[in-house]
C-alpha cells in the first residue's frame, strides 16, 4: 500500500478516493477520525490519508489527487511563507497572518 495524499479535511480525502476509483485505481481513506487526537499528537498525524494498493500507478494517482485538491477554481493549496500555515487554493492571502500568496 502507498499513501498518495493526506489532508486535514476528511471530505477532501473522500473526494480524492472517489476520483481515483473513477479512474480505475482502488483506494481507501484511513485516519479520518484521528482529528479527536488534536492537541495530543503532532497536527499532521491527525490528517486523513488516501492509500492505494496499485503500486504500478502511484504517479498517476498523485496527479489525480492534485487535480482534485486544486478544487473547482484550479488553484492548488499553498503554504504561507510567513507563518507556514496551509491555505486553501481559493484564498489569495493567509487567514492567519495576512501574507499574500506567493507567485
Amino acid at each position: 500500500m502507498h499513501r498518495i495524499y493526506s489532508t486535514p479535511d476528511a471530505t477532501v480525502a473522500h473526494l480524492v478516493r472517489d476520483a481515483l476509483e473513477q479512474h480505475g485505481i482502488a483506494a481507501v481513506v484511513r485516519g479520518e477520525r484521528r482529528g479527536a487526537l488534536a492537541g495530543e499528537t503532532a497536527w499532521t498525524d491527525t490528517w486523513a490519508e488516501v492509500w492505494i494498493d496499485d503500486a504500478v500507478r502511484p504517479d498517476a494517482a498523485r496527479a489525480i489527487a492534485a487535480e482534485v485538491a486544486a478544487g473547482p477554481d484550479g488553484q492548488a493549496p499553498w503554504t504561507c511563507p510567513g507563518c507556514r500555515e496551509d491555505i486553501d487554493g481559493a484564498f489569495g492571502a493567509c487567514w492567519n497572518c495576512g501574507a499574500e500568496r506567493p507567485v
